[in-house]
C-alpha cells in the first residue's frame, strides 16, 4: 500500500508553474568623481617643470621697452585729422583759377570786338597740314618721282620737267587716262594716288606753219602719250622728223615705221612730194 508524502509548501516558495520575475537593478551613488589617468606614470614623471623658468635677458627687455623715436611721430600724424580750413582751401584755388581764366578770355573777347575787323570777317579754323605725294611722271621710256603736296598745283611738275628735259615749259604737256591736265589743277581736284602715272609729253614747236614753206605736221602712235607736233619744211626730207620722234620716244633707229594715209613713208621722201599740209597726222607702228 502506498505511503502518502505530505509536502508542505513555505511561504517564499512559489508554484513551479508560475515565472520567475527579475529582481530590481541597484544603483550606487558616487560620492567622489572618478579620474581616469592619460599618461602612464612613466610620462607623468618625465613631464616635470623647471625649478628655474627662462627668462629673457634684461638688455633685450631694455630695447624692446624703448620705442623708436619717429614711430611715435607718425603714429601722431596718422591720428591727427586734416583741418577742415584746408580742405576749405583747395576749392578756393580752383574757384580763383576759374576766375582768372574767364577773365583773361573776357579781355580777348573786348580786344576783338574793338578792333576794326566786323565778326563775320574772323574766323578760326584747325590747323592744316596738308599730305605729301609721291606722284610718278612717264616721259618717253623713263620714269620719274616727284614729291609734291595735294594742295600745291601741278605748275610744279611742269617746272621740274622741264628742268630735267631742259625745254621750256610751255612745251610741257602732262596726261592722266588721256586727258589733259591743266598746270593749275591740284592733286586733290584731280583725285590723284600713290598709283596714279602722268603722262608728260614735249611739244617740238608750238608754231603753226607760215607762208614761208614750214608745216606743221602730227605724229602719234597707239596711245596719245606718243603725241607731237613737229615743224618741217615742205622740201625738207622726212629723215629729220623722224629722228625727231624717235629721240624724243627713246626708241632705237629702225624700230619705228611711218605711214602717212596708209602709205609707208621712207626717210628721203618730202613732205612736198606727199601733197602733206599743215595739221595732217602721220601714224607711227612699233
Amino acid at each position: 500500500m502506498a505511503e502518502s508524502v505530505n509536502v508542505t509548501l513555505s511561504s517564499d516558495s512559489e508554484p513551479e508553474g508560475a515565472p520567475k520575475k527579475p529582481l530590481p537593478k541597484r544603483r550606487r551613488l558616487l560620492t567622489t568623481s572618478t579620474s581616469v589617468p592619460v599618461y602612464s606614470t612613466q610620462v607623468e614623471n618625465s613631464l616635470r617643470f623647471l625649478k628655474n623658468p627662462l627668462k629673457l635677458p634684461d638688455k633685450i627687455k631694455a630695447r624692446c621697452n624703448n620705442k623708436l623715436a619717429y614711430s611715435s611721430e607718425e603714429d601722431e600724424d596718422e591720428e591727427k585729422p586734416v583741418p577742415l580750413k584746408q580742405l576749405k582751401s583747395k576749392p578756393r584755388m580752383f574757384d580763383q583759377n576759374l576766375k582768372n581764366l574767364s577773365n583773361s578770355l573776357s579781355a580777348a573777347k573786348r580786344s576783338l570786338q574793338d578792333q576794326l575787323f566786323d565778326e563775320d570777317d574772323v574766323i578760326l579754323v584747325d590747323a592744316f597740314e596738308p599730305q605729301e605725294l609721291l606722284l610718278k611722271v612717264r616721259c618717253r621710256a623713263d620714269l620719274y618721282k616727284i614729291c609734291i603736296l595735294m594742295t600745291e598745283p601741278l605748275r610744279r611738275v611742269v617746272d621740274h620737267m622741264s628742268e630735267i628735259l631742259k625745254v621750256h615749259p610751255k612745251r610741257i604737256i602732262l596726261l592722266h587716262h588721256d586727258s589733259e591736265l591743266s598746270p593749275d589743277s591740284t592733286p586733290a581736284k584731280l583725285d590723284l594716288g600713290v598709283a596714279s602715272i602722268i603722262d608728260c609729253i614735249v611739244e617740238t614747236n608750238n608754231q603753226p606753219g607760215d607762208d614761208s614753206g614750214n608745216l606743221l605736221l602730227r605724229v602719234q602712235g597707239k596711245d596719245r602719250s606718243s603725241v607731237m607736233e613737229i615743224t618741217i619744211q615742205k622740201g625738207e626730207p622726212l629723215e629729220a622728223l623722224m629722228n625727231n620722234y624717235k629721240q624724243a620716244q627713246g626708241q632705237g633707229r629702225g624700230k619705228l615705221v611711218f605711214y602717212y594715209d596708209g602709205q609707208r613713208l621712207a626717210e628721203t621722201q618730202t613732205p612736198e612730194q606727199l601733197g602733206m599740209e599743215s595739221g595732217d597726222v602721220i601714224e607711227v607702228w612699233n
